[in-house]
This record gives structure tokens, sequence and C-alpha cells, in this order.
């Protein structure tokens, strides 16, 4: 079980969001939503207090903005 502190991103959440984003695919090429997840991904990666399954969770949803951009 992971235990995030309030300062860190929810595992819960980003899974969902990954969830949300394998039901809708088309929220990946167009929406306010879906370009402002893919330019805050970089910053909310490179944060030191995310746990090892947050940091996957984003890391799968980063991998899906590219194959929807290719």
């Amino acid at each position: 079980m992971v235990i995030a502190t309030p300062s860190e991103p929810q595992p819960t959440l980003m899974a969902t969001t990954r969830a949300l984003l394998t039901a809708r695919p088309n929220l990946l090429h167009s929406g306010a939503a879906g370009r402002a997840l893919r330019d805050r991904l970089p910053v909310m990666l490179d944060s030191s207090k995310l746990s090892t399954l947050a940091h996957r969770e984003l890391g799968s949803i980063r991998y899906a903005f590219r194959l929807a951009e290719a």
C-alpha cells in the first residue's frame, strides 16, 4: 500500500487519469484539459516527491500522448 502525503500526487488519481485516457483516447488529441496535462507532465515527472508507482503511472500517460502524436 502506498501512502502519499498531502503534498504528493495521489497514485490513485494518476491511475484514474490513465484509465480515463484509455477509455476516451480523443482527449489525447484535442481539448484544453489534454493540452494542459501534456504540458504539465514534464514538471510532474521531475518531482522528487513522486512514489515509484506514481512515476510509473505518469510515464504511462506521457507515452500515450507520444503515441497519439505519432
